[in-house]
């Protein structure tokens, strides 16, 4: 590496401290009310905590058990399982609510660099990279303390250029969370258009049909259990998606990776998605689904199940159905694991959505049209500006 001028290059452990926490025997599956108690669902990949799905532990454990507690502007990074890597920065989402880690997250917090500065990095290309090669342990593997303290940070001297960087790279950052603010409210509004005209499995005014996932499709299959070989050559490899794949009701293509030609034969012969197909995260993040909706050839990871429903029928409300809260209640009562949440494919294909008239069904893909259509216009600006702020993270971070 070629150091720029006033740049150096330290240990993450000479610069920075991190702690992890945990959580009541047993789980915190049950509990409704208390403390925030996030794990690596709640790293969302975007760079930001995500407490839309909150788990809670008892206040009284939270006031026993002061480690793992997070403060205004702590860095979360997932330690765990297969997103071991992810990191997100606390950016007020807590405010005003106290809130701690599980043993599955480290707290990272330094007073040697501007702390947003260091999130940058570890976010970045560069930091992601050297994260995932610090795992360890087949199947669910992790990132230990030991690994973590070598890693190496590339840093201005000059706080005044730490932060200089940190503010342009957060310029682009909040332009992409605008954008993406800008889409869950067109998926809200295709929510309601759904709920307007169908209600829900718990309130179907209408009384249609019901059914369950399993009656709906063909069949439910997850992906492979083995930990994959991956591959750098984008060129021959083939396309791997896992559950960090399936974000917000679509796929994401952007960070996808690779693996080998010999590898893919093997698998497609079990799983060949095609177009139309469902995908649904059921390890980790759960329970969100989306709709294959290419004709690219691609293999799956065992923390995705792909669903092939039965003809006929309209994929824009089978996908709308299955993100829809209710059907999501259903997959939360159903979780299994103490550690990593797990969807069962049993409990998947026990799960009830409405089965209205295929008329009704395209009726509904009528009125969502241009919602859809804005959705599109926008993903597309989205990955434009990500594109631009790994660009420019390179650019700051790669030499």
């Amino acid at each position: 590496m070629v150091m720029k001028e006033g740049w150096v290059i330290k240990p993450f452990g000479e610069i920075a401290e991190f702690v992890s926490g945990s959580r009541p025997q047993g789980g915190v599956g049950q509990i409704k009310s208390g403390v925030l108690s996030l794990g690596g669902e709640h790293v969302g990949i975007n760079g930001y905590v995500d407490i839309s799905t909150p788990k809670y532990v008892p206040n009284e454990y939270f006031d026993a058990n002061p480690k793992g507690h997070i403060q205004s502007g702590d860095i979360l990074l997932c330690k765990d399982g297969a997103l071991s890597g992810k990191v997100a920065i606390e950016r007020g989402e807590l405010s005003g609510k106290e809130s701690m880690v599980n043993e599955h997250v480290f707290i990272i917090r330094t007073d040697k660099v501007d702390q947003k500065y260091l999130f940058f990095y570890l976010f970045s290309p560069v930091g992601q990279s050297l994260l995932k090669g610090i795992v360890t342990g087949a199947a669910q593997g992790g990132i230990n303390g030991k690994n973590l303290r070598s890693i190496p940070v590339v840093f201005p001297l000059a706080i005044e250029e730490q932060r200089r960087i940190v503010a342009e790279l957060d310029l682009l950052s909040s332009v992409i969370d605008r954008k993406h603010a800008q889409l869950r409210d067109f998926n809200v509004l295709a929510q309601s258009i759904f709920y307007d005209m169908f209600g829900d499995v718990n309130c179907n005014p209408n009384g249609y049909e019901t059914i369950t996932l399993g009656e709906r499709c063909e069949f439910i299959k997850d992906g492979t259990h083995q930990t994959p070989e991956y591959t750098e050559d984008t060129i021959n490899g083939f396309k791997f998606l896992s559950a960090k794949d399936v974000v917000g009701g679509e796929i994401n293509w952007s960070k996808i990776k690779y693996i080998p030609a010999s590898l893919h034969t093997e698998l497609y012969k079990r799983i060949a998605p095609k177009r139309n197909d469902i995908l649904l995260c059921k390890n980790g993040t759960t329970g969100i689904a989306a709709i294959v909706d290419t004709d690219e050839v691609f293999d799956i990871y065992v923390s995705l199940a792909l669903l092939r429903p039965k003809s006929p029928f309209c994929p824009e409300f089978l996908l709308y159905a299955i993100n829809n809260p209710a059907t999501k209640e259903q997959f939360d009562r159903s979780l299994k694991g103490v550690g990593v949440p797990n969807l069962h494919l049993g409990e998947i294909k026990k799960t009830i959505i409405l089965n209205p008239p295929m008329n009704k069904q395209e009726e509904f893909k009528k009125k969502i049209d241009v919602v859809c259509k804005n959705i599109e216009t926008l993903r597309k600006s989205l990955s434009d500006t990500e594109i631009l702020l790994e660009s420019r993270m390179g650019a700051y971070f790669n030499d």
